[in-house]
């Protein structure tokens, strides 16, 4: 599951694009949920929800979190947590794709399609410009 800050910082990038009224649609990937459960009943339930899901391709391992179009071009994202350290100096590293995405972007490569794993609003504006999506 995501880390808070990596939701954060999704939720930031969808604001901004949506305030600067860019020219470029951004669609999130909804490629996990936590559903609450108390009793054996429901985890059971969930999971056979989740595995649907899956069977009818509607969640993809793997999948990154954003997806962009713009006029004559699109390109995927994901956003990972920035490396952190907590008040007692303790350093987190940064988040890493996991073997589905590495995969996925292997794929994307071979078929020409943008990707990038981003920490922050700022990378992916940058990287949007990159592209010559805004």
């Amino acid at each position: 599951m995501a880390d808070q800050i990596e939701r954060s910082i999704q939720s930031e990038i969808m604001l901004r694009i949506r305030a600067a009224a860019m020219p470029v649609m951004a669609l999130p990937i909804p490629n996990g949920i936590w559903i609450p459960t108390r009793s054996d009943d429901e985890k059971d339930i969930v999971r056979r929800i989740v595995r649907r899901m899956k069977e009818d391709g509607l969640l993809l391992p793997g999948a990154l979190d954003l997806s962009f179009h713009w006029h004559g071009g699109g390109g995927i994202m994901d956003v990972k947590r920035p490396a952190s350290k907590d008040l007692f100096g303790h350093k987190k590293p940064a988040g890493r794709p996991s073997p589905d995405q590495k995969e996925l972007v292997k794929r994307a490569a071979e078929l020409g399609v943008n990707y990038a794993f981003v920490h922050s609003w700022q990378e992916c504006r940058d990287k949007l410009r990159e592209w010559g999506a805004i």
